[in-house]
């Protein structure tokens, strides 16, 4: 049974049943996930905690997967540890630069000024470079 099909039969309530009857759709849900809808919109879904934690072991095995494939594709292309750090560094350079440039008043406040990216860029480069 896919995805869909479960949604299509979950059992349903609304957002205000749902707030009136907690304590019985916490017992329901340890038989099967409840579907909570307000204004004719899906909002959340109850389900047990032993549920939850069999999806969470899922989504962390196919995450260790995902990241196991990358990790050989990226050593294969000559991906090193520095290599990367070199690169997360200089993303979050780039995202000071735009929260400077984005949040003038607020960086201010702060004592940064878009003329200081520059500057922090370079110190960041030159303690790279003599590690």
């Amino acid at each position: 049974m896919d995805v869909l099909s479960i949604i299509d039969t979950m059992r349903t309530v609304s957002a205000t049943d749902a707030k009136q009857r907690l304590a019985a759709l916490l017992d329901a849900a340890q038989r099967e996930p409840i579907l909570i809808r307000r204004q004719n919109r899906d909002v959340a879904v109850i389900i047990s905690a032993e549920e939850y934690e069999r999806i969470r072991k899922i989504n962390l095995a196919e995450l260790k997967r995902t990241m196991d494939r990358i990790r050989a594709q990226a050593k294969a292309h000559g991906m090193t540890e520095e290599i990367l750090a070199d690169i997360l560094n200089l993303l979050q350079l780039r995202d000071l630069r735009s929260f400077v440039a984005e949040n003038r008043e607020l960086a201010g406040q702060r004592g940064l000024k878009e003329a200081d990216v520059p500057r922090l860029i370079s110190e960041t480069r030159e303690g790279r470079s003599r590690r």
